[in-house]
């Protein structure tokens, strides 16, 4: 609060003698009527820094109110997230899991990544790479996780097309040029490019090499529970353009295990015919030689 001066000899003067007649401090009127102004100028300033503090710890109470809120919406759903996840991946346990506990690290960040995922079919995605862990830990690398953490739903369905199509060892072989002159793997190259941007699938084809297998007295390329045997004359070797998944595409093809296209085995077959290749299908448990 300021304090209101007496100024000038006069006032000093006539306060000290009024205030030595009547035994206490004389405040002349005036005076009396600037300092009550002014007192009340105060108040009203204080009382307003008041109100402007209550409002201020209102406005902040509820914005912690709304915070907490928020926070406490946020981790239920995560948690129910983490455990629709956990009661998936009992689906996917075999009769056994391995002793070796994991990595600190990897389920520190599985559970990080995993919490966030809400969508059923992708949760599917996370249950089989848990399950796939328990029993083989090592199986899916930390980066792979990244991988899978920023997949959508139409990449992950993308991804299950690809890997009905490819090659045991992560091989989309190309099969033919299609009416516009470009390279057809079995799905559209819109898609490709899609799982090229996600991590799955390597940029631009590559040149594979199959070599003789003597014993089989032929090449072999292996589709999931099939292999298809391959003769080029007295040739030792078969060489194919392909795409070829990522080592994160691999390791998630691994742990999902997903159905074959067996359609597409006679569309690998037409395409090795049209280069010359001899083929024969057969299971990959009841391979005989090649004649």
């Amino acid at each position: 609060m300021s304090i209101i001066e007496f100024k000038g000899k006069p006032v000093e003067k006539l306060i000290e003698v009024i205030s030595s007649g009547i035994g206490v401090l004389y405040t002349p009127r005036k005076i009396r009527t600037e300092a009550r102004a002014e007192a009340e100028r105060n108040l009203t300033l204080a009382k307003a820094r008041a109100e402007e503090m209550l409002i201020m710890n209102d406005a902040e109470n509820e914005l912690a109110s709304r915070a907490g809120q928020r926070i406490i919406h946020q981790e239920l759903s995560r948690q129910k997230n983490i455990e629709d996840i956990a009661d998936k991946v009992l689906e996917y346990l075999g009769d056994s899991t391995s002793e070796t506990p994991l990595e600190k690290d990897w389920k520190d960040r599985f559970f990080t990544k995993a919490q966030d995922v809400s969508n059923e079919e992708l949760q599917e995605i996370w249950a089989k790479i848990l399950a796939e862990e328990l029993t083989s830990p090592g199986s899916t690398r930390l980066k792979t996780l990244d991988v899978l953490s920023n997949l959508s739903k139409i990449e992950a369905s993308y991804f299950n097309t690809a890997c009905s199509l490819v090659l045991e060892d992560g091989i989309l072989i190309e099969l033919k040029l299609d009416e516009l002159g470009n390279r057809y793997y079995g799905m559209s190259y819109g898609q490709i490019l899609v799982l090229v941007e996600a991590g799955l699938i390597h940029q631009g084809s590559l040149s594979m090499t199959y070599h003789f297998i003597e014993f089989l007295n032929s090449c072999m390329l292996r589709f999931g529970k099939m292999a298809i045997l391959c003769k080029i004359g007295n040739g030792n070797h078969l060489q194919l353009s392909h795409l070829s998944f990522t080592n994160a595409g691999v390791e998630l093809m691994h742990a999902l295990k997903p159905e074959k296209n067996e359609q597409h085995i006679n569309e690998i077959v037409e395409s090795l015919k049209n280069k010359g290749v001899e083929t024969r299908v057969s299971a990959s448990n009841a391979l005989t030689p090649f004649i």
